[in-house]
């Protein structure tokens, strides 16, 4: 007698096959591939695992950063006029191309994110993770935005790491501590606004010195890693404020004179 399949059961086994696609395909490091089989997942079943969350961020952070190392190559080469001019038009057409792929990628995340994955959110952990990664794509956008694009982007990424950072999570919950390194790094290196970066690091090292037995509650798979991050932020803090001060001496010597 043959097995009649529901549709129920036809859209459960198309996921599962999915599901396992991206993992034999994220293990041979076919990365479009792992990005396309996860994608299935998401848009079938609109939640995700711990495990299933992970291989999302993996795989889409594989395809993108390469992307992203091109597109800054290309840029400086053209915005710094560098070689001959067929060198010149070559850099051009390259950049053209890393800049579709790259706002392509990002704008494939972002309507994940924000048509499945965040709107069917069931915990407070994936909700912050979920708006994790919007805040870093929203970054990438930010990156290669013009400047018509570029505000809107900046406003937007800021509002969605704010709200990460905002959600009740344990103190010392290590995700808190990479939405605050990634919104950091935002600042620093994306709009290369140290003085809000110094205000960020000093925000969270601040939150976390009052807390006791810091190294006993940390969660022990992530203690490393996240002292690492604290560690940054606390020599970031230093650096900026000996620089700063460095600075209004020289200004103060050179007014004196």
């Amino acid at each position: 007698m043959n097995q009649i399949f529901t549709p129920e059961d036809r859209i459960q086994f198309a996921t599962t096959m999915s599901w396992k696609e991206a993992n034999v395909f994220n293990k041979v490091r076919t990365i479009d591939a792992t990005t396309e089989s996860i994608k299935k997942v998401v848009l079938s079943q609109k939640s995700l695992s711990d495990e299933q969350q992970n291989l999302l961020s993996v795989a889409y952070k594989n395809s993108i950063e390469p992307r992203r190392s091109n597109w800054r190559v290309f840029q400086s080469i053209v915005a710094n006029k560098e070689g001959s001019e067929e060198k010149q038009q070559l850099a051009g057409a390259c950049l053209v191309k890393f800049d579709e792929e790259l706002r392509d990628i990002c704008n494939d995340v972002l309507e994940l994110l924000d048509n499945y994955l965040i709107p069917n959110v069931s915990d407070k952990r994936s909700y912050v993770f979920y708006l994790k990664m919007k805040g870093d794509y929203l970054g990438y956008l930010t990156e290669v935005a013009t400047d018509k694009d570029r505000s809107d982007y900046v406003k937007e990424c800021v509002a969605t790491y704010e709200m990460a950072m905002g959600v009740d999570l344990d103190l010392l919950e290590p995700l808190r501590f990479a939405v605050a390194y990634n919104f950091f790094l935002f600042y620093r290196e994306i709009l290369n606004a140290p003085d809000k970066a110094c205000q960020l690091a000093k925000r969270v090292v601040d939150q976390i010195d009052g807390v006791d037995g810091i190294g006993m509650n940390l969660h022990s798979g992530l203690h490393t890693l996240t002292i690492h991050i604290l560690d940054a932020l606390r020599l970031y803090v230093q650096w900026f404020k000996t620089d700063d001060q460095d600075a209004g001496g020289e200004t103060g010597e050179t007014g004196g004179n």
